[in-house]
């Protein structure tokens, strides 16, 4: 998962510099297959070297540097809006989303105002992951389907409130790999960092990494 793509890494914000991003997808169009959430179907004939790219947010970064490299090696993504910030400063526009949609860029929910979810009351809780359907459907003529957790923040309350609206996965910020066993409203995703080399960000697509974080995290233990 990627939120800003740039050569200053001065922000948490940023995870990859264009040089780092392109030579990341350029090894994920050689040794993956690059999907998108519509193929997933439940997991159904889905290959195990699957992968989803994804942007958290809706910079215009996100257009203006990452853009052109997806286009560049005919690659998918999907990109979380935050409804509430479409044209505003530093966020992409109608007429940016609509030309990127256009060209095969999905495009769903990260909520309406970005706050933890499970903060907030129920009441709020429906306008937030529900107004965002509303406002992709009008700009885009497309449901979103797909629910992005702010702060990767849930519990129960807000995955029952996910199934309620209508959304059939949802993405966290857990690490790891996703299987046919995974629970779909608790997708697992992997924070890319700018300070970590290509063999490193092979590593971490690996189900090797997976076991070594469980283990250094203490979920796995010595009998």
């Amino acid at each position: 998962m990627y939120h800003k793509i740039q050569e200053n890494i001065d922000s948490h914000l940023v995870n990859a510099t264009p040089k780092q991003f392109e030579s990341q997808l350029k090894y994920l169009k050689r040794y993956y297959k690059i999907i998108s959430f519509n193929e997933l179907n439940n997991f159904k004939n889905i290959k195990k070297d699957s992968v989803i790219i994804t942007f958290d947010d809706g910079y215009i970064n996100n257009y203006e540097v990452a853009f052109p490299i997806l286009k560049r090696y005919n690659s998918k993504a999907t990109i979380f809006l935050t409804t509430s910030l479409i044209n505003k400063k530093d966020f992409l526009t109608k007429n940016i989303i609509k030309q990127m949609s256009n060209s095969g860029i999905e495009f769903e929910s990260h909520t309406l105002t970005h706050p933890d979810l499970t903060k907030i009351t129920p009441q709020e809780l429906d306008k937030e992951i529900y107004s965002p359907i509303k406002h992709l459907k009008s700009l885009i003529n497309k449901e979103s389907k797909i629910l992005c957790y702010p702060y990767g923040l849930y519990n129960q309350k807000v995955i029952d409130a996910a199934i309620k609206i209508g959304y059939k996965y949802a993405v966290t910020i857990d690490f790891g790999l996703n299987t046919s066993k995974t629970n779909k409203y608790q997708l697992k995703r992997m924070m890319m960092n700018p300070e970590e080399n290509l063999n490193f960000f092979k590593l971490k697509l690996t189900p090797l990494w997976s076991l070594l974080r469980k283990i250094s995290h203490g979920v796995i233990k010595d009998d």
